[in-house]
């Protein structure tokens, strides 16, 4: 069975995003990022996709695979779906990819929360201003597993982290463990 990853950035206050773009410039983020989704399969909404100047357009070194409600949408060098929960589906039931990754967007990432057994988060211990917010994180459903030191960059202080489902670590749901407050500590 192939692991669902979602891989995010996101501030202090839930934002992701800001006008269609990162708010935020962390070449250290995109190196990460980068070198964790090597090799696998990213999961985009056309949005996330579109935000994604052309010239990196696909991803390189990964398979690319865009969400769309459009039947028509052509995203060059990737392959289009039209439902995200059969892919998830798919994936789930074959053993042969490890983890696959869902890089974005925002209602995407909302739809996956629930299929997801693993998450990278970037943690931005700021709030920002923006307008594209990360919706459906419950971090009472999630352990805590590995933390990097404080980083500072261009003048953000961040931290990489990687939380596991608790029902995949312990076999069952569990309240009060991987809180919030433990999250952005």
């Amino acid at each position: 069975m192939s692991k669902i990853c979602i891989i995010a950035a996101v501030s202090k206050n839930l934002v992701i995003g800001k006008d269609n773009d990162l708010p935020w410039n962390l070449p250290s983020d995109l190196k990460s990022f980068k070198k964790i989704t090597e090799g696998h399969f990213v999961i985009m909404g056309r949005k996330c996709w579109e935000s994604i100047p052309e010239k990196f357009r696909p991803l390189p070194k990964r398979e690319n695979i865009v969400i769309t409600r459009n039947k028509d949408y052509n995203a060059v060098g990737a392959v289009t779906i039209n439902d995200l929960e059969t892919i998830i589906k798919v994936f789930k039931n074959d053993g042969e990819h490890g983890e696959v990754f869902i890089i974005g967007g925002a209602q995407i990432y909302k739809e996956a929360f629930k299929h997801a057994d693993k998450l990278y988060l970037t943690q931005i211990l700021s709030e920002v201003e923006g307008d594209i917010y990360l919706e459906g994180l419950d971090f009472s459903e999630w352990v805590l597993t590995e933390t990097s030191e404080h980083i500072i960059e261009n003048g953000i202080e961040f931290k990489f982290t990687t939380f596991d489902k608790l029902s995949n670590v312990t076999g069952e749901k569990k309240s009060g463990k991987g809180s919030d407050s433990e999250a952005n500590a």
